[in-house]
């Protein structure tokens, strides 16, 4: 064997040894990061997935994570054979991990009996366990967004009310809330997601519906 041959066979054993190494350093540090939680394989999407999306398309829009086993919900999905043959029956937005309970073999049509009224559509919005609250599919809220009002700083205003959720899925410290909306209710709750921080107050029948005026933080601490 020349030397040459035997240089490149060290080579190659060198890098592959080199990536061993980084591979075991990345789950060592990723174990470190969560202070020796165990942790367990889910998916996670890495863009928005519309409704209705195949099994085989969902896959090429998710990537493998490890979490802590208390943040994973029982339903996540831990294998894409879980889901093989099956749709998604909501939208899924990027960042959400994988669970059993968005797909079924009718995609969205399985989800969207009874619990969405007629002329309606559903969307929905990450919120952490704070600012949703106790809420759950069935009841009715208002929305408040808490944003940047300009030279003002910051302000609060009650922009929705009596809104019916259609779904409530709890994985970990966050909430994924479904809310049942006509387009303009459904724009406006997108902006406000992206544009400021959302909190949930819980309605009923009998709640004033006042809180739709503009109040700023500055005013409240004078």
């Amino acid at each position: 064997m020349n030397s040459r041959l035997i240089a490149a066979i060290a080579a190659a054993l060198l890098a592959l040894l080199g990536i061993g190494a980084v591979v075991y350093y990345a789950n060592s540090a990723n174990s470190r990061a969560f202070n020796g939680a165990e942790l367990v394989s889910v998916y996670r999407t890495t863009q928005a997935v519309s409704a209705n999306a195949t099994a085989e398309e969902v896959q090429n829009s998710v990537s493998q994570v490890r979490l802590p086993t208390n943040a994973v919900g029982k339903d996540a999905v831990r294998d894409l054979a879980d889901i093989q043959g099956l749709k998604t029956t909501v939208p899924l937005i990027e960042g959400e991990v994988l669970v059993k309970g968005r797909f079924d073999k009718g995609g969205s049509s399985a989800a969207s009996g009874s619990s969405l009224p007629k002329g309606l559509q559903e969307i929905t919005v990450p919120f952490t366990t704070a600012t949703a609250g106790n809420v759950s599919a069935g009841q009715r809220v208002g929305i408040i967004l808490v944003g940047d009002s300009g030279d003002d700083g910051l302000a609060a205003r009650m922009f929705a009310q009596n809104v019916l959720l259609t779904g409530v899925e709890t994985i970990g410290d966050q909430k994924l809330v479904t809310f049942a909306a006509n387009g303009e209710l459904a724009t406006q709750i997108a902006a406000a997601a992206q544009g400021g921080q959302m909190r949930l107050t819980l309605q009923n029948a009998d709640s004033t519906k006042d809180g739709g005026k503009s109040i700023k933080v500055q005013s409240l601490v004078k």
